[in-house]
């Protein structure tokens, strides 16, 4: 009966370990004289979420973002489905409690999507950040994502 029990437990383990992949995907910062450009490219199960790498850019603090904005591009893509993502930036102080700070496109309906704009993180200022995404497609590994973040120095 234990041994049976065990073998439900793991099972069960394994079973949601595919819905969230809790192992952070790498993030590049890449820094220029008058910018950083965050940059994560995954793919996005359609049932799983994907979490980049904490990231930390303490020379933009002082920054008003209304005067100097941060600009974003996402490409999403898939070559059997229509990829549907959700797409948020979160914020941190101690790399244990996040909190949301802005969503960057929320879901797209074709087998290309490019979004782009700006976001305004004035009211929420953390030490770090990271990138979030959540899959909504129907169809496991099927959205590939680049998402790049560009902070500009005043």
């Amino acid at each position: 009966m234990k041994k049976l029990l065990s073998i439900i437990i793991l099972v069960i383990g394994i079973l949601s370990l595919s819905f969230i992949d809790s192992s952070a995907q790498r993030v590049k910062v890449q820094n220029e004289k008058d910018a950083s450009m965050v940059v994560l490219e995954t793919n996005v199960d359609s049932l799983s979420i994907v979490i980049g790498e904490a990231f930390s850019l303490p020379q933009y603090l002082s920054n008003n973002f209304t005067t100097y904005p941060i600009y974003y591009t996402k490409l999403i893509k898939s070559n059997s489905a229509k990829p549907r993502l959700n797409t948020t930036i979160e914020g941190s102080n101690d790399l244990a409690n996040w909190a949301v700070v802005d969503t960057v496109g929320i879901l797209a309906d074709s087998i290309e999507t490019y979004q782009s704009g700006s976001l305004n993180f004035n009211a929420k200022k953390f030490w770090y950040y990271r990138i979030k995404h959540i899959g909504a497609t129907g169809n496991p590994k099927d959205v590939t994502s680049s998402m790049n973040l560009l902070f500009i120095k005043p």
